[in-house]
């Protein structure tokens, strides 16, 4: 596990986009958010490529992150959204130039399988943190996460309003992020082996079938057998579905072992998105009292 280095004013930051293309006015959102953190903000010239839905194609998308993480004055790299399309970005990262620079990568949805792939290829930890659309809803309660965990490295905390469906606790690397993503990782070279993992998960837009169609296909495919405690988002649903089944039912029957679970956690598409370090060491605790995180190895 390779930990990044923490932030600092002035430092100079990278923006990209490795799944969809940026839309009108989000490169100017995320410029001037990043900017009050005292940040020296670097648009990498790949934003302005256009590809159909991408920003250029997978090969160009995988070069604007190899430059990145091979530019010693970049600091971190900031996704600007997800989408999709970082499946493919994946074969085409130089993981051996990302192994010998670790940085501080930040992004969700569909940047989970980046995410994923990166520590299982060479062990660094990136961060499932915020992306534009929060920046556009919470700015407030972005900054100050950001600020928190990435400058001031007080990493630790409480998961707040979440509901403890099985209390206990557990040891284990935090791995995760989107759900559909996640679940197209399994039987790749990208997905994590790890044995013992704390699995976050969120989903967005979602009807219920689907989402226990996922779970079960990563009972299937094995993954569940390694997951040692559960931490699932703020997710949100299609407002019609006749599955009308809780997603706490949906972990009570997935998980036939009793293993702390929590629920309705700050992250995910809706307002927020607190920061989790993909590959890290944490101890989660789940009580009637309070749900936290400690991180073992930061």
């Amino acid at each position: 596990m390779i930990i990044p280095n923490k932030l600092s004013i002035g430092d100079k930051v990278g923006l990209v986009t490795p799944g969809g293309a940026m839309r009108e006015g989000q490169l100017e959102i995320m410029t001037a958010t990043l900017e009050k953190l005292g940040l020296e903000v670097f648009a990498h010239p790949s934003l302005f490529l256009e590809n159909d839905y991408f920003a250029g194609a997978a090969q160009q998308r995988a070069e604007a992150l190899n430059e990145l993480f091979a530019d010693d004055s970049i600091k971190a790299i900031f996704c600007i959204r997800g989408g999709f399309g970082c499946a493919e970005v994946a074969n085409y990262l130089d993981y051996d130039v990302i192994r010998v620079n670790p940085k501080l990568f930040v992004g969700m949805s569909d940047i989970t399988f980046l995410q994923n792939a990166i520590y299982k290829k060479t062990g660094n930890v990136s961060v499932a943190g915020p992306v534009v659309l929060h920046f556009m809803r919470d700015e407030k309660f972005a900054l100050e996460d950001l600020n928190k965990k990435l400058f001031e490295a007080k990493y630790n905390f409480n998961l707040k309003n979440t509901k403890s469906v099985v209390c206990g606790e557990a040891e284990g690397v935090l791995l995760g992020g989107n759900m559909m993503t996640l679940t197209t990782m399994l039987g790749t070279q990208f997905l994590p082996e790890d044995k013992n993992i704390i699995l976050f998960i969120e989903e967005v837009k979602a009807f219920r079938y689907a989402l226990d169609r996922m779970l079960c296909h990563m009972k299937n495919a094995g993954l569940i057998d390694r997951v040692v405690g559960v931490i699932v988002g703020d997710n949100s649903y299609h407002d019609v579905d006749s599955y009308n089944i809780s997603f706490e039912e949906f972990m009570l029957k997935t998980f036939e072992k009793p293993i702390p679970i929590c629920s309705g956690a700050e992250f995910g598409h809706n307002d927020r998105h607190e920061i989790f370090f993909v590959g890290a060491k944490v101890k989660l605790k789940v009580s009637q009292q309070e749900n936290i995180i400690t991180y073992q190895e930061i």
